[in-house]
């Protein structure tokens, strides 16, 4: 289920879980930024902490656009995983935004484990936009042929047989002004001339 150091892009993954129909889900977890992280830790009044808290940002917004790198829908799931420190996780504000328009889902390291599985069960179970769009696609095209046999096979059917039971009808109506006619042309019982006994 884990793989590590695949190559997607040109670059190399660190982590990914293999899902069943054979993409990768990428999992980055590395953080560069340490200088960032000490002083922000570090930091003690909130000018200074607030200062720390913007280049954090800016470190994990640099961070996620090297992870979107990870994607391509033919060998990975829609989106990535970057870890941070839940130090870093914490402050973030405007990061999560701007990772997510880039396909990528920023996690503290304490919560990885449990969001990366429930990402697996959700892309394995759903897929990603494009099998949904597929599947979409493919039921507007079963919803067409369907709506072609209404019209073409049901409404012919249907107005065939209007066309064949308005002309019984009116085969059913000579027939019977052909009885009614008859029975006017006929002589009463009583004057009917006797019929030959052939012997």
């Amino acid at each position: 289920m884990l793989t590590s150091d695949f190559r997607v892009n040109g670059k190399i993954v660190e982590f990914g879980l293999v899902l069943p129909d054979g993409r990768r889900l990428p999992i980055d977890s590395k953080w560069t930024a340490l200088a960032e992280l000490e002083a922000l830790e570090a930091a003690t009044d909130t000018l200074e902490r607030d200062q720390c808290v913007r280049a954090v940002e800016k470190a994990v917004v640099a961070r996620t656009k090297e992870v979107a790198q990870y994607l391509d829908p033919a060998l990975t799931a829609p989106v990535a995983v970057a870890a941070v420190p839940d130090a870093v996780y914490t402050v973030l504000k405007r990061a999560h935004a701007d990772a997510y328009r880039l396909g990528v889902i920023v996690v503290p390291y304490s919560d990885a484990l449990p969001i990366v599985l429930f990402l697996f069960e959700l892309v394995r179970r759903y897929g990603d936009a494009a099998d949904v769009q597929a599947g979409l696609a493919e039921v507007a095209g079963v919803l067409d042929a369907m709506e072609a046999i209404v019209e073409n096979r049901f409404a012919k059917a249907a107005t065939m047989l209007t066309n064949g039971a308005d002309e019984f009808r009116s085969q059913l109506g000579k027939a019977r002004g052909s009885i009614a006619r008859a029975h006017a042309s006929a002589p009463p019982d009583d004057d009917a001339a006797p019929l030959a006994v052939v012997g």
